[in-house]
């Protein structure tokens, strides 16, 4: 039987960096501007709402490039703009879409293409 080596915990200071090195993926919150392929094209738009315990809007994010993530903490106008233009992937996104209304932001039906929560029950 082998001894177990101890890890040693490697200390790495905060830099305030979500950088593609790091985590693969650039975070933007709350962005001054909303990059073009945000604005209706063929790709879908990944997004996830996240809300309180009461079902307040709490922030929700967005994807379309692998190397890039929006999120927002206000519901604004890009965020109208982004549900209310793409197709949409969701998980659990019935939910989401039903939030969404709740705050005056109607996703039509035929706007949701796949859903990775339902994909999952699928496979498994």
């Amino acid at each position: 039987m082998t001894a177990l080596k101890s890890k040693k915990k490697i200390f790495v200071p905060w830099t305030g960096d979500y950088g593609p090195h790091l985590y693969g993926a650039i975070l933007k919150i709350d962005p001054s501007y909303l990059p073009n392929e945000y604005l209706s094209s063929d790709e879908p738009v990944a997004f996830d709402v996240e809300t309180d315990e009461k079902d307040n809007f709490v922030g929700i994010g967005f994807c379309k490039k692998a190397t890039e993530v929006l999120y927002f903490s206000e519901l604004t106008d890009f965020v109208h703009d982004i549900l209310t233009s793409n197709n949409l992937i969701g998980h659990g996104a019935r939910f989401d879409i039903d939030m969404a209304s709740k705050w005056d932001i109607p996703i039509k039906v035929k706007q949701l293409i796949f859903d990775t929560k339902i994909a999952s029950y699928v496979l498994n």
